[in-house]
């Protein structure tokens, strides 16, 4: 039973978590992976049991993480995009993990206070901010809460009575935090850790790990064939996984280092050196280091077992995001320390415990550690709102790293492109060249501003250096082929599009590929199946994407095949959802109208503005289907609507001036066709005749 004393305490924890990464509620969508893993993320828009079984069968973005991709889908079910909630769902899952990991040290030390200790230090500690914060580390978060849950379980199995339960609910945990994350696969050493420290390691128990093992294994083998291309993999020669080991001693120094001192934190860090040079000093003193601390940690087993297990809890879980084998363009990561740091956290909590047993001015001890931890909300706080927009947070990272933040520069550059601030956007990519020469991001936005800017020759030569395995690649040649087209060299831009078709392996961008070669058919008046063929295969790709299905129902309405147009509609409206297929509706909607089906055009028109209550364009068809139902009054009403929701369009203020007229408000008739004529509608001479007949006539009102 909870004291009331411990209750208070778990309320001041929960409050100190939720606090430290307030300000996340208020940040929206980054540009830093959020599109990628999520609003441009094809399988979170459906709970379809099709698309459910494509999560679970296909790599995202080279790795298997189908549970992350599976939550977001849930959250988009019930509340599409809105950050907000996306948010709120990783600060909750934070605060899990926050409890379970006190249980969890609860049953292994048997101490409340250092569990707690180390618990509230996991609940604030400003280098979890970016774990926290940013919506696309969700995988971190849900890996750990599996992960601990398998430990909690592992744990509990000698203290339950279903035994049996909890060891399957152990295994079951480590499935799902291996589907989040690959990082898990470390959890069979950390359980025979835990069983080491408990004092309850026996070889019989081998045939209770082999499971975890296996699982491990099969898990491990996925994230190499998946995330390692064949040419990644021949890169790794022995000379470079030397460097590799060496730089991964020095990662895990920065970790170290970084959990004691946390300032200057990053969402990007640099290279720690040029790549393409030899290591510096630092990096080759490292393993000297490490192994010194290893020395240490080792020679403390004369007192007790406590720091060997907190020390290899941090080593055995962050070796395999230590860069043994790169995962990323930055060496080092925040949020690859959420679970590892557990291990240190639990180390300065037994030392803190065993001061503060053995000092006479507790109270003053005690209130040391307090504002310790006061510091440090205060400083995840802070770092909180800092990672508002993707602007601020790189900008952050250029502050502190500014001859060194080679893609934080493309990542600004990125934003400033998108806003045509051409020139700012060119600076930056400068710069990041300047500090690392072969980056195929800042080459292919060089390349994409020389193309917006009409420098072909430049464009091309930019496209043209893009590996094939960079994620820019495919955008690059449909850029390039883009060019040759606007040269006048359409049967070219094909053949380069068909024959990149053939080779090209992967599903990123395949569609814009299948597109972009239907429009390009189209311009050149092949032959209209193969451009519907394409179509189709890009929206079997994308069934998200609203111009492949105003493509495709252009192409039919051409074809005078209504059947196949409405068909079209149909499953755009479905795929998509009514809030985002508004130009498909409106489409449908006018086609209707023109076909003389004013009833199904007044339905679907009156069914848009129910998501889209300033749509004009149904304003107007609604206006037009009751004037020609010789219902004037709501013909005015209508067009009135039309003219609140956009005032630019003459012809609105013309069609209300012809209802007003068919109403005799020949006032109101002349204001309207005043206004048509000021916004540069060319209004028929027959009704302008008309109307200064009445109003010569003195019958104006």
């Amino acid at each position: 039973m909870i004291q009331k004393n411990n209750l208070f305490l778990f309320i001041i924890l929960a409050y100190a978590a939720i606090l430290s990464f307030y300000p996340a509620l208020s940040a929206g969508f980054l540009n830093l992976d959020d599109t990628a893993m999520l609003t441009n993320n094809n399988y979170v828009t459906s709970l379809s049991f099709e698309n459910i079984k494509n999560i679970f069968t296909h790599y995202h973005y080279r790795l298997y993480h189908p549970i992350v991709t599976l939550s977001y889908a849930i959250e988009y079910f019930f509340i599409q995009y809105d950050p907000f909630f996306y948010h709120l769902t990783n600060l909750i899952i934070h605060l899990l993990n926050t409890f379970i990991l006190f249980f969890i040290l609860r049953k292994i030390t048997k101490n409340f206070a250092v569990s707690y200790i180390v618990a509230i230090l996991f609940a604030v500690h400003p280098l979890h901010v970016e774990t926290v914060v940013w919506i696309s580390s969700r995988k971190d978060l849900l890996y750990s809460l599996f992960y601990l849950l398998s430990i909690l379980c592992y744990v509990k199995i000698n203290e339950s009575n279903a035994k049996i339960k909890m060891y399957f609910g152990a295994l079951l945990f480590f499935v799902l935090a291996c589907m989040s994350k690959p990082m898990a696969v470390t959890l069979p050493v950390i359980l025979v850790l835990i069983d080491y420290y408990r004092g309850s390691l026996k070889f019989s128990k081998i045939k209770e790990y082999l499971p975890f093992v296996l699982i491990a294994a099969i898990f491990a083998l996925v994230t190499v064939y998946g995330y390692y291309s064949p040419a990644e993999k021949n890169l790794l020669t022995p000379y470079t996984k030397t460097i590799n080991i060496l730089n991964a001693h020095y990662n895990i120094l920065f970790y170290i280092y970084k959990t004691l001192v946390p300032v200057n934190l990053s969402c990007l860090y640099p290279l720690f050196y040029n790549p393409y040079t030899s290591p510096p000093l630092h990096i080759l003193y490292a393993p000297a280091v490490l192994y010194i601390l290893f020395l240490f940690v080792f020679l403390s087993l004369k007192l007790n077992r406590k720091i060997l297990f907190g020390f290899m809890f941090f080593i055995i879980t962050i070796l395999p995001s230590s860069g043994v084998m790169p995962t990323g363009v930055a060496p080092v990561a925040d949020r690859y320390a959420y679970v590892p740091v557990i291990g240190l956290f639990y180390i300065f909590a037994e030392f803190a415990f065993f001061i503060y047993s053995n000092i006479s001015r507790k109270k003053l001890f005690l209130f040391s550690g307090i504002a310790v931890i006061i510091i440090l909300a205060c400083l995840s706080y802070s770092r909180s709102m800092i990672w508002h927009d993707t602007k601020t947070i790189v900008t952050d990272a250029i502050e502190k790293y500014p001859q060194t933040a080679h893609h934080a520069y493309v990542i600004r550059g990125i934003e400033l492109k998108s806003e045509n601030k051409l020139k700012e956007a060119e600076f930056d990519f400068k710069k990041a060249l300047s500090i690392f020469k072969n980056s195929t991001y800042a080459i292919f936005n060089m390349a994409h501003i020389a193309h917006i800017e009409k420098k072909y020759a430049e464009a091309k030569k930019g496209y043209t250096q893009i590996p094939p395995d960079s994620p820019d690649y495919i955008s690059a040649v449909i850029n390039f082929s883009l060019i040759l087209n606007d040269e006048g060299h359409t049967a070219k831009a094909i053949r380069l599009l068909e024959r990149t078709k053939e080779t090209y392996k992967q599903n990123y961008n395949l569609d814009l590929l299948y597109a972009t070669l239907a429009s390009l058919y189209f311009k050149s008046g092949q032959d209209t199946a193969k451009i519907i063929g394409y179509l189709n295969k890009a929206i079997m790709l994308n069934p998200k994407k609203e111009q492949y299905y105003l493509f495709l129902m252009f192409l039919y309405e051409k074809m005078n095949d209504f059947q196949k147009f409405e068909k079209t509609a149909s499953a755009g409206i479905e795929n998509i959802g009514l809030k985002n297929s508004l130009e498909i509706e409106n489409y449908t909607g006018r086609i209707y109208f023109q076909n003389n089906y004013f009833q199904e055009a007044e339905n679907i028109f009156k069914l848009t503005i129910l998501e889209h209550p300033k749509n004009h364009t149904a304003y107007f068809f609604l206006g037009n289907i009751s004037a020609i139902k010789q219902d004037y009054k709501l013909a005015v009403v209508y067009y009135t609507l039309a003219i609140l929701s956009t005032k630019d369009n003459g012809e609105y203020y013309f069609k209300r001036s012809a209802a007003q007229m068919m109403l005799k408000n020949y006032k109101n008739a002349a204001e309207d066709m005043e206004k048509s004529l000021k916004k540069g509608f060319n209004i028929d001479s027959g009704f302008r005749m008309e109307v200064q007949k009445i109003k010569n006539n003195g019958d104006l009102q």
